[in-house]
Protein backbone atom coordinates (compact mmCIF):
# COMPACT_ATOMS: atom_id res chain seq x y z
CA UNK A 1 0.00 0.00 0.00
CA UNK A 2 1.63 3.22 -1.12
CA UNK A 3 0.52 6.47 0.42
CA UNK A 4 0.37 9.60 -1.69
CA UNK A 5 0.35 13.20 -0.61
CA UNK A 6 -1.64 15.69 -2.62
CA UNK A 7 0.60 18.39 -4.07
CA UNK A 8 0.06 22.01 -3.15
CA UNK A 9 -1.87 23.63 -6.00
CA UNK A 10 -1.59 27.25 -4.92
CA UNK A 11 0.95 29.38 -6.71
CA UNK A 12 1.82 33.00 -6.12
CA UNK A 13 3.47 35.28 -8.67
CA UNK A 14 5.19 38.20 -6.95
CA UNK A 15 4.71 41.66 -8.44
CA UNK A 16 8.02 43.42 -8.76
CA UNK A 17 8.58 46.72 -7.03
CA UNK A 18 5.72 46.59 -4.53
CA UNK A 19 5.26 45.89 -0.84
CA UNK A 20 3.32 42.77 -1.77
CA UNK A 21 6.50 41.17 -3.11
CA UNK A 22 8.22 41.40 0.27
CA UNK A 23 5.20 39.95 2.09
CA UNK A 24 4.94 37.09 -0.37
CA UNK A 25 8.64 36.26 -0.07
CA UNK A 26 8.32 36.15 3.72
CA UNK A 27 5.23 33.96 3.36
CA UNK A 28 7.10 31.58 1.06
CA UNK A 29 9.94 31.27 3.60
CA UNK A 30 7.45 30.42 6.34
CA UNK A 31 5.68 27.89 4.10
CA UNK A 32 9.01 26.20 3.21
CA UNK A 33 9.80 25.87 6.92
CA UNK A 34 6.40 24.26 7.56
CA UNK A 35 6.87 21.89 4.61
CA UNK A 36 10.31 20.86 5.88
CA UNK A 37 8.96 20.23 9.39
CA UNK A 38 5.94 18.29 8.13
CA UNK A 39 7.59 16.56 5.22
CA UNK A 40 7.70 12.84 5.97
CA UNK A 41 5.19 10.19 6.95
CA UNK A 42 6.45 8.32 10.03
CA UNK A 43 6.18 4.53 10.10
CA UNK A 44 5.63 3.51 13.72
CA UNK A 45 4.89 0.67 16.12
CA UNK A 46 2.08 1.57 18.51
CA UNK A 47 2.15 -0.09 21.98
CA UNK A 48 4.12 -3.00 20.48
CA UNK A 49 0.93 -4.51 18.99
CA UNK A 50 0.13 -2.33 15.96
CA UNK A 51 2.10 -1.25 12.89
CA UNK A 52 0.98 2.01 11.38
CA UNK A 53 1.89 5.45 10.16
CA UNK A 54 1.54 9.01 11.39
CA UNK A 55 0.65 11.69 8.88
CA UNK A 56 2.45 15.01 9.44
CA UNK A 57 -0.87 16.90 9.54
CA UNK A 58 -2.23 14.69 12.37
CA UNK A 59 0.65 13.92 14.77
CA UNK A 60 -1.63 12.53 17.51
CA UNK A 61 -3.22 9.81 15.36
CA UNK A 62 -1.72 6.46 14.28
CA UNK A 63 -3.36 5.09 11.14
CA UNK A 64 -3.29 1.29 11.23
CA UNK A 65 -1.55 -0.84 8.65
CA UNK A 66 -1.97 -4.02 10.71
CA UNK A 67 -2.47 -4.92 14.36
CA UNK A 68 -2.09 -8.28 16.08
CA UNK A 69 -4.50 -9.51 18.72
CA UNK A 70 -1.90 -12.09 19.73
CA UNK A 71 0.43 -9.24 20.72
CA UNK A 72 -2.24 -7.51 22.84
CA UNK A 73 -4.26 -5.40 20.40
CA UNK A 74 -7.94 -4.91 21.24
CA UNK A 75 -10.39 -6.72 18.96
CA UNK A 76 -11.79 -4.36 16.33
CA UNK A 77 -13.93 -5.04 13.29
CA UNK A 78 -12.45 -2.22 11.20
CA UNK A 79 -8.98 -0.71 10.96
CA UNK A 80 -9.76 2.45 12.88
CA UNK A 81 -6.93 4.79 13.82
CA UNK A 82 -5.41 4.79 17.30
CA UNK A 83 -5.16 8.11 19.11
CA UNK A 84 -1.95 8.60 21.09
CA UNK A 85 -2.57 9.07 24.80
CA UNK A 86 -0.32 9.68 27.80
CA UNK A 87 0.20 5.98 28.57
CA UNK A 88 0.78 4.85 24.97
CA UNK A 89 4.20 4.09 23.55
CA UNK A 90 5.09 4.94 19.97
CA UNK A 91 8.43 4.24 18.32
CA UNK A 92 9.74 4.34 14.77
CA UNK A 93 9.32 1.04 12.95
CA UNK A 94 12.14 -0.72 11.12
CA UNK A 95 12.44 -3.55 8.62
CA UNK A 96 12.41 -6.10 11.43
CA UNK A 97 9.02 -4.81 12.63
CA UNK A 98 7.56 -5.24 9.15
CA UNK A 99 8.76 -8.87 9.23
CA UNK A 100 7.21 -9.34 12.69
CA UNK A 101 3.85 -8.03 11.49
CA UNK A 102 4.19 -9.87 8.14
CA UNK A 103 3.97 -6.76 5.97
CA UNK A 104 6.16 -6.30 2.89
CA UNK A 105 8.52 -3.36 3.39
CA UNK A 106 9.38 -2.80 -0.29
CA UNK A 107 6.70 -0.16 -0.91
CA UNK A 108 7.79 1.84 2.12
CA UNK A 109 11.53 1.77 1.43
CA UNK A 110 11.63 5.42 0.34
CA UNK A 111 13.56 7.68 2.77
CA UNK A 112 12.44 10.84 0.93
CA UNK A 113 8.78 10.11 1.70
CA UNK A 114 8.84 7.96 4.85
CA UNK A 115 10.70 8.23 8.15
CA UNK A 116 11.60 4.88 9.69
CA UNK A 117 14.26 3.30 11.90
CA UNK A 118 17.24 2.50 9.66
CA UNK A 119 19.20 0.82 12.48
CA UNK A 120 16.96 -2.27 12.47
Amino acid sequence: MKLYRQPCTASVKPQSGSGRERNRKEGKKKQRKIDIDMDKIRLVVYNEYALGYIMPQQPDKVCTLVDRITLGAPFRTMNEPYFIGKRDTVRLAGRKDFDTFRVVFDGYDNPQEYEFDTAQ
